[in-house]
């Protein structure tokens, strides 16, 4: 995401485990070869103010070209307490990539609007079913840089079964094991 960096990326989901990945691909994308520790800014669980991240946000980076600020657990919020990301999100600043988390519930129509206007990149990291299994597995193999037969794949389908929170570790083992 370097130059093509988003401003505003919103990851939604129902599985914590596959949203916490998306989660981290997306930062991880977001900070490049940056130093994570001054480039990134995270808030989450239940003390922190939609003020504070939208100060982060409208924060010019210092000592980086830009800054990751990234928003956990934002479906918390009421719809009237999003107004401080929803003005925010009107006028994104360029130097920064806003990661919105939302794990569970409907988003409120303001918000959705918002983020159409912004150009948000969506990421939805619900776990898929039925037909959307397969070619969700082939991106996550592919996203770990693993290429595998049919018949491996189907392994792996049925090793991780209905828990697809466990393709990633699954992914990462084969990777570490026998290479990309």
């Amino acid at each position: 995401m370097s130059a093509s960096r988003p401003l505003v990326v919103l990851c939604r989901g129902d599985d914590e485990s596959l949203l916490r990945d998306a989660v981290r691909r997306v930062v991880d994308s977001a900070v490049g070869d940056q130093d994570r520790n001054l480039v990134v800014d995270e808030f989450d669980g239940d003390d922190y103010d939609l003020s504070s991240v939208v100060d982060a946000a409208q924060t010019p980076s210092f000592l980086t070209p830009y800054r990751v600020v990234v928003c956990r657990n934002l479906h918390r919020f009421k719809a009237d307490e999003l107004v401080p990301v929803l003005r925010f999100l009107a006028d994104p600043l360029d130097s920064t990539t806003l990661v919105l988390v939302w794990a569970s519930g409907r988003q409120p129509k303001a918000l959705v609007d918002a983020l159409k206007a912004s150009g948000a990149e969506l990421i939805d990291a619900s776990a898929p079913s039925g037909k959307g299994r397969q070619p969700w597995l082939d991106a996550e193999f592919a996203a770990a840089d693993l290429r595998l037969d049919a018949g491996a794949k189907r392994l792996v389908a049925d090793t991780v079964g209905d828990d697809l929170s466990r393709v990633a570790g699954v992914a990462a083992t084969l990777v570490a094991t026998f290479g990309a």
